[in-house]
C-alpha cells in the first residue's frame, strides 16, 4: 500500500468489541475478520416459498408453479429447517383460509378477515429434509392469492 500508509490499514488498526457479549477483542481488524467469520455460528439464513393462483381460488391447492397444484408437485425441502412465519395477499377484501401442509398434514392455518392480506408470525415448524409443502384454500373465497411461507435454514 502506498503513502502515507507503510501497511495495509486492516492489519494497523486494533478491533476493540471488548463491550460487546461475547467480549472479542483482536489486535488489528483483519485479524478480527477472519476469526469472525471462521467461528461464525448461528447465521440463520432465510427464504420465502410463495405459492399463489391466478383467480378465485375456492377449496383449491395453490401453486408453487404456474398451472401445477401444490399438492401434485409439492415444494420439497432439500435440508432440514423450519418455518418461521406465514403471509397471504390477495386482490381484494376478503375473509378467508389457508392450510400449509406438510407431508399432506395439515399443520399452520391463516386467516384473512375482511382486509387484503395477513401476517403470523413466531412460528417454530420444524422440518426435515425431503419434507413436502403445500397450500390450500380451505375456508372461503380468495381472488387471486399469494401465500408465503418463510423458511429458515441453519447454516
Amino acid at each position: 500500500m502506498g503513502a502515507p500508509f507503510s501497511n495495509p490499514v486492516a492489519e494497523a488498526v486494533p478491533f476493540d468489541g471488548s463491550d460487546q457479549v461475547p467480549p472479542f477483542v483482536a489486535g488489528n481488524t483483519k485479524d478480527a475478520i477472519i476469526e469472525a467469520r471462521e467461528t461464525a455460528f448461528g447465521i440463520k439464513a432465510r427464504f420465502a416459498a410463495i405459492s399463489a393462483f391466478k383467480g378465485i381460488a375456492t377449496s383449491r391447492f395453490l401453486q408453487f408453479f404456474k398451472g401445477i397444484s401444490s399438492n401434485a408437485v409439492p415444494f420439497i425441502l432439500a435440508e432440514d429447517a423450519s418455518i418461521k412465519a406465514l403471509s397471504i395477499a390477495v386482490r381484494f377484501d376478503t375473509t378467508a383460509t389457508v392450510t400449509l401442509f406438510v407431508n399432506g398434514g395439515g399443520v399452520e392455518i391463516i386467516t384473512i378477515t375482511a382486509a387484503k392480506q395477513a401476517t403470523k408470525k413466531n412460528l417454530n415448524i420444524v422440518l426435515s429434509e425431503g419434507d413436502r409443502l403445500s397450500a390450500r384454500v380451505t375456508l372461503g373465497t380468495m381472488r387471486d392469492p399469494v401465500f408465503s411461507t418463510f423458511i429458515q435454514v441453519d447454516v
